[in-house]
């Protein structure tokens, strides 16, 4: 069979939260709005904060309400809304489903809920780490969601008037693994040389980066230095 390689673009086109709450057991709960995330608003990419969030409750739900949930939502008509009537004699009635509401821009009548535990989202940012770092049953864990994510394809035009392929993603998780494959096979998917950085993992920018930052690559040859002449300190102590 011949392969065919396109020139495209991966795009996020899930919504945001309306509400969203953390429980004393630490429970994430919320419902979605009808509006759509804007990535190009978004401070870093979804799969860069996630490996470098902590696990407080406040810390999850700032990301919930920027990003979206970690996991699927539960998707159901609002209470109310009927069938969709044959436009014409010869058709069958059709029974609305939320995915039909929402191709025909009924996004109102679609009730999207979701909910998951703390415990949850570290398993999902293990995965991550893990993968992020080169491990190669989490990279084929992730390789696994991106084989049966469920994509939609559409066009788009390039800033230079060109048509390219567009493959949008509704669920973030399947985002994040997406991208962070794509960095990831593109070498840029890299962990902070500074031993104490505290937020390590970042996409490389340039081929000889090996610190997120530069106050980190400071720190970094401080830490080398202080080390060297401790070891220096010690060799004169011995003789």
């Amino acid at each position: 069979m011949i392969s065919y390689y396109i020139d495209g673009a991966v795009g996020y086109y899930g919504h945001i939260p309306e509400s969203v709450v953390v429980s004393a057991d630490g429970v994430v709960t919320g419902k979605l709005s009808s509006m759509r995330a804007k990535p190009s608003a978004w401070p870093e990419a979804p799969h860069v904060a996630l490996a470098n969030s902590t696990l407080k409750p406040n810390t999850v739900l700032a990301f919930t309400r920027r990003y979206g949930p970690i996991n699927e939502p539960e998707i159901r008509l609002v209470e109310g809304v009927r069938a969709l009537r044959p436009r014409g004699p010869f058709d069958a009635a059709t029974v609305l489903t939320p995915e039909k509401a929402r191709n025909l821009g009924m996004d109102g009548a679609v009730h999207e809920t979701f909910s998951f535990s703390l415990h949850n989202f570290a398993e999902l940012q293990d995965q991550i780490r893990l993968a992020w770092r080169g491990e190669r049953t989490a990279l084929g864990v992730l390789r696994q969601r991106v084989n049966a994510a469920n994509f939609q394809v559409s066009l788009y035009q390039d800033p230079g008037k060109l048509e390219k392929v567009l493959l949008r993603i509704p669920l973030l998780w399947e985002f994040i693994c997406v991208i962070l494959l794509i960095d990831y096979d593109a070498g840029r998917a890299r962990t902070c040389a500074n031993s104490r950085c505290e937020s390590p993992y970042f996409l490389q920018q340039r081929a000889d980066q090996e610190c997120c930052s530069h106050r980190c690559a400071v720190e970094r040859n401080n830490l080398r230095r202080a080390e060297q002449k401790r070891i220096q300190g010690k060799g004169k102590r011995a003789r």
